[in-house]
């Protein structure tokens, strides 16, 4: 698999940093512009439906006073009067009276009633009805003809004005909205009932609009709902939808609840839309009024806004990959070029020298890696020259210790060999008498001889040292020093070397045996103290003398011989700490600690 080039990832994280920066901000953008397109929507419905609604209520306010004059007026009495007088001259109406009646009411009626009905208490009525012509506008008729039994009824029973829903002419087959009020005699009796018949179309002049530019677009409309969820305006989507489209929606119910306010909901047509909802109070009617617009067009302007952002941010998007490829090969030049040189360096090269391109982070770290390089070259030079060194004691210490053995061997094992031959070969010129006394000579050597090769052996290898652990090694090993010099070796310990690891017990056994013959050869000492203990899992070692000493200052190159030298070597190798304290006539002391892992 190819590996991804630094340049590449610069420019990807770059990309990705840049693209998560866009939808961030594109995010937050569409739903910010959403929520306040949103909010200012339904403000807007919400002041359409709060100026409709004062439409309506102040429309019945004032028809409510209208139907209070006319009520009381002496022209409806008169009117009662003629209605009565006429049924008992067989329906007969005086052209006097017709033009009267024309003159005085009709101009009035056009503008919003459909009939002008007066109703005596025999239940006919005398209707002046808008629609037809001058000749025949008045008629005479039952109340059994018009749907207004229940708008009777109850101005019989509470002697008040009444506001009957819409219902169907049967004679004109139009719904009408009827409004009757109390005729009431001198004497505060009734005595006959005035009715207004209110067109339909009255009410849609209100409440219909299908013009794009009033504030509800395309899709917005506003209408008026019955308690049995009926409409009762026109809908700008339904034909004929007054008393015959069911509108139950959540606006309608809310509204119906005494709530006032907004929602997202579904409407009448399965839409989602915006709808500002409220109840009207307009006395004997249950109506709410509803303000609604599609969501879909409301949110038009907003998803325009995504669109028109998701181009800039593509082409932001692509501005910054030139942008992150420019920089990113700025970058990762002079980081390449350190690639190359490292991968040299790794390779043992320390002799290339990287150009500085610039002043900044990189050109510092540039040139940082410059003299890095000189550094390493020169401590490899170092290295190699201890490398050397390190051999060179390795090997004049074998050879050393090859000599010591020679002379060993030479001048112990070897003459003790040389006498047992000449004893041997003394025997043929030996007197019978003095043979058993040259055989016992014989033996003593080779007992010597015997004794010389454990000697020999154990300074190579103490086997005691593995048998029967590190402080009867290094006790056998004082003994054996002050048996063969006149130094007073004391040695205490205070732990147990049984489960301690191998090397490490090799190498405290040959620190110590280094100590000491070093002090044997040098030091013209007379006491040693050796003090070993196991403390917080640190090993200390203390190997004091009394001898003569030296000045570490004047006689530094002293700590570089063999012996020094291998004792600090074994501690380091155990990951320790070597320290010589000594001062001209006053002894010397050694420290050592090892940190057991």
């Amino acid at each position: 698999m190819r590996k991804i080039a630094l340049t590449e990832k610069i420019i990807l994280n770059i990309l990705i940093l840049g693209i998560c920066i866009i939808i961030i901000i594109a995010s937050y953008s569409f739903y910010t512009s959403r929520k306040a397109l949103m909010n200012r929507t339904f403000e807007q419905l919400t002041s359409i439906q709060t100026v409709k609604k004062n439409q309506i209520e102040n429309f019945f306010a004032d028809r409510i006073r209208e139907i209070q004059l006319i009520s009381g007026s002496e022209d409806v009495l008169r009117l009662l009067s003629i209605l009565n007088c006429n049924y008992k001259q067989n329906n007969d109406t005086s052209i006097t009276e017709e033009n009267k009646i024309n003159k005085e009411y009709k101009k009035f009626l056009n503008k919003y009633y459909d009939n002008y009905l007066i109703i005596n208490d025999k239940n006919l009525l005398l209707s002046i009805n808008t629609k037809l012509n001058t000749k025949d506008f008045i008629s005479y008729d039952s109340v059994s003809n018009f749907p207004l039994k229940e708008l009777i009824a109850n101005i019989e029973k509470t002697h008040k004005i009444f506001i009957q829903d819409f219902k169907t002419n049967t004679k004109y087959l139009s719904p009408s909205i009827y409004m009757g009020a109390p005729i009431l005699d001198k004497t505060k009796k009734l005595c006959g009932i005035v009715v207004l018949e209110i067109s339909y179309n009255a009410i849609n002049a209100i409440m219909y609009e299908d013009n794009p530019q009033n504030g509800l677009g395309k899709t917005g409309e506003s209408y008026l709902v019955g308690d049995d969820f009926l409409m009762r305006s026109t809908s700008r989507f339904h034909e004929n939808a007054l008393l015959k489209t069911i509108v139950k929606t959540k606006a309608v119910t809310n509204a119906f609840n005494g709530e006032n306010g907004t929602k997202i909901i579904t409407d009448y047509r399965n839409k989602e839309a915006l709808s500002a909802y409220s109840k009207l109070s307009i006395p004997d009617l249950k109506w709410c009024i509803i303000a609604e617009i599609d969501l879909k067009e409301a949110t038009i302007p907003v998803y325009n806004l995504l669109k028109n952002t998701l181009i800039i941010s593509i082409l932001l998007a692509i501005a910054l990959f030139i942008f992150a490829f420019l920089i990113s090969k700025k970058i990762t030049r002079p980081i390449v070029n350190l690639i190359n040189a490292s991968t040299k360096i790794g390779k043992g090269e320390f002799n290339e020298k990287l150009q500085i391109y610039s002043k900044d982070e990189i050109g510092a770290l540039t040139n940082s890696f410059n003299l890095m390089m000189s550094h390493l070259e020169q401590q490899s030079m170092e290295l190699q020259k201890e490398r050397l060194l390190r051999l060179q004691s390795v090997i004049d210490g074998q050879e050393m210790e090859r000599q010591r053995l020679s002379r060993e061997l030479h001048d112990g094992l070897g003459q003790l060999l040389i006498a047992i031959k000449l004893k041997l070969e003394s025997l043929i010129f030996t007197d019978r008498s003095k043979l058993l006394y040259t055989i016992e000579g014989i033996k003593t050597l080779f007992d010597s001889t015997i004794d010389e090769v454990k000697r020999i052996s154990y300074d190579l290898m103490p086997l005691v040292l593995y048998e029967f652990g590190l402080t009867k090694a290094i006790r056998n090993l004082c003994e054996d020093v002050e048996a063969r010099t006149h130094l007073s070796i004391a040695f205490t310990f205070d732990f147990d070397s049984d489960k301690m690891d191998k090397i490490i017990k090799t190498y405290l056994f040959r620190i110590v045996q280094e100590a000491l013959n070093n002090i044997v050869k040098h030091a013209e000492a007379t006491k040693v103290v050796i003090f070993l203990q196991l403390e917080n899992n640190e090993i200390r070692l203390k190997i004091e003398d009394n001898g003569k000493g030296f000045d570490i200052e004047e006689h530094f190159q002293l700590l570089k011989t063999n012996g020094i030298y291998n004792m600090r070597e074994r501690v380091h190798l155990l990951n320790g700490n070597f320290e010589i304290e000594s001062n001209a006539n006053k002894g010397t002391i050694i420290n050592i600690n090892i940190l057991l892992s």
